[in-house]
């Protein structure tokens, strides 16, 4: 029964370690939450999206599924692009991506605005989205509105773009002001036009979120999540190897204890049966 104990408490240590290193086992097994000190979210992830963030480190096994080299180049292109979480459905048709930066002093919270500041900077918004061009690629605006999601104004817009090569992208994005931060989500399908499917995943993603104040935490720092992972997928098969050796040691020494237990019963039913006669 001593036994039964340690191994009961053994498992668990084992699942947490492989929590740590396989973060993508774990962002599959249940919807899974993110916080960010840098822009004070905390929001969750449909269980169904493969999550990528500005720590994930070289073991999430899906970098080479999105054409990722390694994890630092998806660590610098976040980064650079002020995105904090990526997401992208398990056949990479579409991703949706959390962009958060600090807005300007002159740019006010949304859900601070009236009606009449709201609809003025809502045209303002639209007016400097269409002066954006990129090269190679032609832009239309399809669609654009207010929605309110969880009492809290979204500047929503759907953008078809058509590149040179004739490839077609579809954009729904939603932007916000809280806090004093900007924060934008945005999905994106290749080709394919843009679903209630997708639609769902990313609302679930808005309607969760919370704007409010995140402790840092040091596994918000790349280096040491990276480091922490390297050392735990070394400690992982010795830690695996130990619980066999553990185990067989136990059983063994179980059964040589039963077999000594039964030998000393058996003399003691001879001793008594020799000396009746």
């Amino acid at each position: 029964m001593k036994f039964s104990r340690k191994k009961l408490t053994f498992i668990p240590v084992l699942v947490l370690i492989s929590a740590i290193i396989f973060p993508s086992f774990t962002a599959l097994a249940a919807d899974a939450s993110y916080k960010f000190s840098a822009i004070d979210l905390k929001l969750k992830v449909p269980e169904e999206l493969i999550c990528f963030t500005q720590t994930t480190t070289g073991n999430n096994a899906y970098l080479k599924d999105i054409g990722a080299q390694d994890a630092n180049e998806v660590q610098n292109s976040m980064k650079a692009s002020n995105i904090y979480l990526e997401a992208f459905s398990k056949d990479i048709s579409y991703e949706i991506a959390v962009v958060g930066m600090k807005a300007g002093a002159s740019l006010s919270n949304l859900d601070e605005l009236d009606e009449n500041q709201l609809s003025g900077m809502f045209l303002q918004y639209i007016d400097s989205e269409n002066a954006k061009q990129e090269d190679g690629l032609t832009e239309t605006m399809t669609g654009k509105a207010i929605d309110i999601i969880n009492d809290r104004p979204y500047f929503r817009t759907e953008v078809t773009s058509v590149s040179d090569e004739k490839q077609t992208i579809y954009t729904r994005k939603y932007y916000t002001v809280a806090r004093g931060y900007i924060y934008m989500y945005s999905l994106q399908s290749k080709d394919n036009e843009i679903t209630d499917e997708m639609i769902n995943d990313i609302r679930y993603i808005i309607n969760s979120a919370q704007y409010t104040d995140v402790k840092k935490s040091i596994f918000e720092n790349g280096v040491f999540t990276e480091t922490l992972s390297t050392i735990l997928t070394a400690a992982i098969p010795i830690a695996i190897l130990a619980a066999i050796y553990l185990l067989i040691t136990r059983v063994g020494r179980k059964s040589r204890a039963k077999l000594s237990s039964e030998e000393a019963e058996l003399r003691a039913r001879y001793k008594q049966e020799h000396n009746k006669k």
